[in-house]
């Protein structure tokens, strides 16, 4: 130890120099250290838990479930309508897959039976297609009996924490900037030009974001946005009803080719000629009713045909005026889907599930109803009285748990070692009666956490639930070096001792003392390598090294310290170096004098 003494008195300035570099070095890695809460991450690469997790997420995209509850009338095409844009954005996000819901069951068997993917427009076409899902097995999975609560699931493919809270703070912003809770129905025909234009801006940003959405999930990009959204606004103002002749020619024979039809009319002239007198009057009057197209039926349908049935052609009227409609949305949409195809990075036909998912985002072209903010409703209407269609969604599972845990283990590290450190100065500063001395104290204890710090910066140790109670540890542990050190070394200055026989006397006994304990607790918790948990070894190895380094902190930075301050809570270290100091100049003088008398 007396080359330890020499070194601490020779070299103390190098010594602090290094110690405050390896404080700036902590605090630089306290910003640049991953937090973690990946249980999958507590074991080894090559463990069967680990290998059957990886081939989760890079096969079947995860195991994690990401599960928002859903609050309202899932029979409400509104709330229907706010799941689907949901879901659709959480598509875009990286690592989210496969999410479902009722919504999507709604849009495939829409796609199903009036091959359009999409909401329908009314409540009375919802509770058709709901109709044919009851008695599916996965209903009770995705709603409640009552059907006024569900859920919208996904899988989180990774089980990195970052990406996962990402990916969870994403999905709260969406749902609280772009999801109405309070939704109103608007009749299109009900609203002023000015309001319309207000109305129609939110439709083309809605349609657009749709669009987008999936665009980005199957991997195309749009070329220019504005033009999408110009031609979007073009097809949602124009209000003339194209149709495409042969289109609803085809259609309305295979309605009278039905033998369980309404209007079942074998022969071929005849079916033509009542396709060619319903097309012509179609194209001549954009108003027309059911009772225009039993009259124009009654003009070519001969008698026999209906006269014992008398409500035959009013049936055959509405099913006449579903096909002819039908036919002008599909006209207008694969107008509009021509337009906007070059805008794309690829060709749309070579992805069937884009090109179905495209069809029916920008469907809402047709909708003469429209699901709108309360918000917004207010500001055009505001002296109307309504009712709201209320929603509301929130996220639960596992990730939001993961998330809670990540978080609380930064509160409670920050917490703890404030704590902690707190609690110890103020013990120091009662022991040794002084505010410096508790201060001087307590920094050899600060700068080991922060060169564990430092070490889980540099070796990418990430602040998970075991690591995460290394520094108060420290602080409980490292804590009693520095005491034994003070009290040694002031008890060996009170004896009237020099600074250097001091120091010496210190290290020989009590420095010996604190590198026996600092290598036994050391040894004792590498015992935890032997586990088969990461977070423990890693927490084991490193507890054990913050040991040593504690040790060597107080053996070294701590007296290097007192004697650069000269601590007078120690003792009058600042006249015993004076002192020091002017013996040494007597006795160089004495030498000299001695020298020359001998000369």
């Amino acid at each position: 130890m007396t080359g330890l003494s020499r070194l601490i008195l020779k070299r103390k300035i190098l010594i602090l120099i290094v110690g405050f570099i390896i404080f700036a070095v902590g605090i630089f890695s306290l910003f640049k250290i991953n937090r973690e809460v990946n249980m999958v991450d507590y074991f080894k690469k090559n463990s069967e838990i680990r290998q059957a997790e990886d081939m989760m997420e890079s096969k079947l995209g995860g195991s994690i479930p990401i599960q928002i509850l859903v609050k309202g009338d899932l029979q409400e095409p509104a709330v229907l309508k706010e799941m689907i844009k949901l879901e659709k954005y959480m598509k875009s996000l990286p690592d989210v897959h496969s999410p479902q819901s009722i919504a999507d069951l709604i849009c495939e068997m829409n796609d199903v039976m009036n091959d359009s993917y999409c909401i329908p427009e009314t409540r009375e076409e919802v509770a058709n297609l709901w109709f044919f899902l009851e008695g599916n097995e996965i209903l009770p999975q995705l709603i409640n009996s009552q059907n006024n609560e569900g859920l919208i699931q996904a899988k989180l493919g990774t089980v990195d924490t970052k990406k996962g809270r990402y990916i969870i703070d994403s999905i709260d912003d969406f749902i609280s900037k772009s999801i109405n809770k309070q939704i109103v129905k608007v009749e299109l025909t009900d609203l002023e030009s000015n309001e319309l234009k207000s109305i129609n801006r939110k439709r083309v940003e809605n349609i657009s974001n749709k669009i987008f959405y999936d665009a980005t999930y199957y991997g195309f990009e749009i070329k220019d946005r504005d033009a999408l959204e110009n031609i979007l606004h073009k097809y949602l103002t124009k209000n003339d009803q194209e149709i495409s002749t042969s289109n609803l020619t085809a259609k309305l024979v295979d309605y009278m080719n039905d033998e369980n039809g309404d209007l079942f009319i074998e022969s071929s002239s005849l079916q033509k000629k009542v396709v060619k007198s319903l097309i012509r009057y179609v194209k001549k009057n954009k108003d027309y009713s059911e009772k225009d197209i039993v009259v124009n039926l009654k003009k070519v349908v001969p008698d026999s045909y209906y006269k014992d049935d008398p409500e035959m052609l009013d049936y055959a009227a509405m099913s006449i005026i579903s096909i002819i409609d039908n036919e002008i949305k599909w006209s207008r949409v694969n107008n509009l889907m021509k337009e906007i195809t070059p805008l794309f990075s690829k060709d749309i036909q070579q992805n069937h599930d884009f090109k179905k998912n495209l069809i029916g985002d920008v469907w809402e072209i047709n909708d003469t109803q429209i699901f709108i903010s309360k918000t917004q409703f207010e500001n055009i209407n505001k002296d109307d009285q309504i009712s709201p269609i209320s929603l509301n969604l929130q996220q639960t599972g596992m990730p939001i748990i993961y998330k809670d845990i990540d978080e609380n283990i930064v509160s409670s590290q920050t917490y703890s070692l404030l704590f902690a450190i707190g609690f110890v100065f103020i013990l120091l500063a009662i022991q040794f009666k002084s505010f410096i001395g508790g201060l001087i104290s307590i920094l050899p204890m600060i700068l080991t956490v922060l060169f564990n710090f430092a070490i889980m910066w540099i070796f990418k140790i990430p602040l998970d639930a075991a690591t995460v109670m290394i520094g108060s540890v420290a602080v409980g542990i490292g804590i009693d070096y520095t005491i034994h050190f003070n009290s040694r070394f002031h008890s060996e200055i009170e004896k009237n001792k020099s600074l250097e026989d001091a120091l010496e006397t210190t290290l020989q006994t009590t420095g010996r003392a604190i590198i026996i304990n600092a290598f036994s607790v050391m040894f004792g918790f590498l015992t935890l390598l032997l586990g088969s948990i990461v977070p423990m070894q890693r927490f084991g190895w490193l507890i054990a090294l913050t040991m040593v380094i504690s040790a060597i902190e107080s053996l070294t930075f701590l007296p290097s310290l007192l004697l650069i301050t000269h601590a007078s809570f120690i003792g009058d270290l600042k006249n015993m170096a004076m002192r020091r100091a002017i013996n040494i100049k007597a006795n160089i003088k004495q030498k000299r004098n001695n020298f020359t008398e001998k000369k």
